[in-house]
């Protein structure tokens, strides 16, 4: 488990002791309000983003018009086109961007519009 997820386990149940408690028992409502401030002050802010590095491998299922922008570019480089894992190609969420980036446009682009990305690539 990691740090932040450790430290939100024990904040909530910190919460929820004091919760329990009565607030005759004083001295220890405020011991648990102090350790759930101290504990507070430690985490991160959520975000409401992932980062995503774009050196990360990502997955598309190409059409035919991606297929033959792949075929094509691996012969001017003389290159090998790769392989197909269950109908989707591997690249480099950058490699992907600058091979197919300039044929999105006009319709339809290059790939299907849902990309497989792997859950270790966002952070």
């Amino acid at each position: 488990m990691n740090k932040q997820l450790q430290l939100k386990f024990m904040f909530w149940v910190i919460r929820v002791l004091r919760t329990l408690l009565r607030r005759e028992d004083g001295d220890l409502w405020k011991k648990l309000d102090e350790l759930s401030e101290e504990i507070a002050s430690h985490l991160e802010p959520e975000k409401d983003y992932v980062e995503f590095n774009t050196n990360s491998n990502v997955l598309v299922k190409l059409n035919p018009k991606g297929l033959k922008i792949l075929d094509e570019y691996y012969k001017s480089i003389k290159g090998f086109a790769g392989t197909s894992t269950d109908g989707y190609y591997q690249f480099q969420a950058h490699e992907l961007m600058s091979l197919f980036g300039n044929h999105m446009y006009p319709n339809p682009p290059p790939f299907e519009p849902n990309i497989r990305i792997s859950k270790k690539s966002l952070h």
